[in-house]
């Protein structure tokens, strides 16, 4: 008989790194085949927008999920509780009520992290430490890289704790030819500060003054109105319009073609939950050199010099010096871009996630 497993995950809308690889979980064959999954989504957001912060409509929304989990719990007997706890915040507390009741019903219980904060959380006050304590006992913990072991370390023994990178699917389609007159800059991400989307604008600014050519192109959501004027007001001010455009949420085919047909991908991010963008993950599957920040473990994906550059954070003029590299040497480009694919193919397809995946459950059962 397959081990019973109860998944408890934040599932879309809205669209993000957890949500993604959440949702890879639950539709993938291998996983359901060695074992017999129960999927519950524990998102109270159906937007961007609606992340963090309280109302009565979540409130009550709560109260339902929490008798929903109550009533599996009563009816079936799993051999392991799975959690996607978020790291800090009001959604943390949501989320260990959750893994507290599902502790009272099963001995197994994993939890898998997306995000990082916790040891700066934890050194804020004796009660916080007491309660990470308390929530993370006893508990199994994936995380996605052994760089990020170490927010972890003082709440859970190294032996219970499993390494499992993310992983996407592979395209099967990759840039073959590079070098065109104007080399494409693609940034997929949140339009938001700590992307670092104006800092990358800034840059395109300083290459634009040293009369390097290029052209850049910016897709993602715009949770905060206020920031979106910010970026038109700066390209405007800045006489961008001819080389920059901001596209807007891109999905499906349209995103895949902006993938196939550009030449470098930045992620200039110092989101403070950064940990392992699955954006850098898909540019590298399209064989694309990578600019990006030593945020969270993206150190682990982007290797200087190999498939691409690591930018200072917060710092327009190191990011412009990182796509200059690049920009002035085509065939750097194509090498830098063909060992991103390299990378990408031996450690982190959704074959390889998947594996890792199903051992470590395995190893907690």
């Amino acid at each position: 008989m397959k081990p019973k497993i109860l998944f408890l995950m934040q599932l879309p809308p809205p669209v993000h790194g957890a949500s993604i690889v959440n949702k890879n979980i639950k539709d993938s064959e291998k996983i359901n085949k060695e074992f017999s999954c129960t999927f519950l989504n524990i998102s109270l957001a159906k937007s961007l927008e609606n992340l963090g912060g309280w109302s009565i409509k979540k409130g009550a929304s709560f109260i339902i999920l929490l008798l929903n989990i109550l009533r599996q719990l009563f009816v079936n007997k799993y051999d392991a509780i799975y959690i996607t706890l978020s790291p800090h915040g009001g959604a943390f507390y949501k989320d260990s009520i959750i893994l507290f009741i599902s502790k009272l019903f099963c001995k197994n219980r994993v939890i898998h992290l997306h995000g990082k904060g916790i040891k700066a959380e934890i050194s804020k006050n004796k009660i916080k430490r007491f309660f990470y304590n308390f929530v993370f006992s006893k508990c199994n913990v994936f995380h996605l890289s052994e760089i990020l072991v170490s927010d972890i370390g003082d709440l859970v023994n190294r032996d219970n704790i499993h390494i499992v990178p993310n992983g996407i699917r592979d395209n099967l389609m990759h840039r073959t030819q590079y070098g065109a007159d104007n080399p494409i800059i693609l940034y997929i991400s949140n339009l938001v500060p700590s992307k670092g989307a104006l800092d990358f604008l800034k840059a395109c600014d300083i290459l634009k003054k040293e009369k390097l050519p290029f052209r850049a192109f910016l897709a993602g959501d715009s949770p905060s109105k206020s920031f979106l004027n910010s970026c038109q007001a700066f390209i405007k001010e800045k006489d961008l319009d001819k080389d920059v455009e901001l596209l807007g949420p891109v999905y499906g085919d349209k995103k895949q073609e902006l993938l196939l047909s550009s030449d470098v991908f930045i992620l200039p991010t110092y989101f403070k939950n950064e940990c392992f963008p699955l954006s850098i993950l898909e540019a590298m599957s399209y064989s694309l050199p990578i600019v990006s920040t030593d945020e969270g473990a993206i150190s682990e994906l982007v290797k200087n010099d190999f498939n691409g550059y690591l930018c200072d954070k917060q710092s327009p003029e190191s990011i412009a010096r990182c796509l200059k590299k690049l920009l002035l040497d085509r065939n750097k480009i194509s090498k830098l871009g063909k060992n991103s694919y390299l990378h990408y193919s031996k450690n982190y397809t959704l074959d390889c996630f998947e594996n890792n995946f199903i051992q470590a459950i395995k190893a907690v059962i």
